[in-house]
């Protein structure tokens, strides 16, 4: 076990990040299985800039999830490099 998790942690690290991504930035799916009832990021920002017209918003909304984005991507950066400077010991 003490070799396994060190070994494994970049693809872990790596899941998460794809998984997020992939998630946070999904429209169509949404869209289209939850016929426009469920309520994500992405499909917030589209009602507001195409159906409602509110660019602003919608522009303050993509605002936050990037840096929603960014902040999740250096914490799991510095979890990665915790992780690494624990296992090297």
């Amino acid at each position: 076990m003490t070799v396994t998790i060190p070994l494994s942690i970049p693809g872990i690290v790596a899941s998460l990040t794809t998984a997020f991504a992939w998630t946070f930035s999904a429209f169509a799916t949404p869209q289209l299985i939850g016929g426009g009832r469920v309520s994500t990021v992405a499909t917030m920002v589209y009602q507001l800039g195409f159906s409602s017209m509110n660019f602003p918003f919608a522009a303050a909304l993509s605002i936050a999830g990037l840096i929603l984005t960014i902040l999740l991507l250096m914490t799991l950066k510095r979890l990665t490099r915790f992780l690494h400077a624990m296992g090297e010991h």
